[in-house]
């Protein structure tokens, strides 16, 4: 596994589109616009991405 984990790796993806990760779980993004989530990550989902 790299150093740059599956969630750096979106947390950059949601940055470069001008979505922000929220502080605290950082379990979802929330549009900058109306603060609605527009993106969200599992518990399942962290050890699927980082094992692809």
């Amino acid at each position: 596994m790299s150093a740059f984990s599956a969630r750096d790796e979106v947390a950059a993806c949601f940055a470069a589109l001008g979505l922000g990760m929220p502080s605290g779980s950082g379990r979802e993004a929330r549009s900058p616009i109306d603060g609605s989530v527009v993106a969200t990550l599992d518990d399942a989902s962290d050890a699927e991405i980082d094992a692809a």
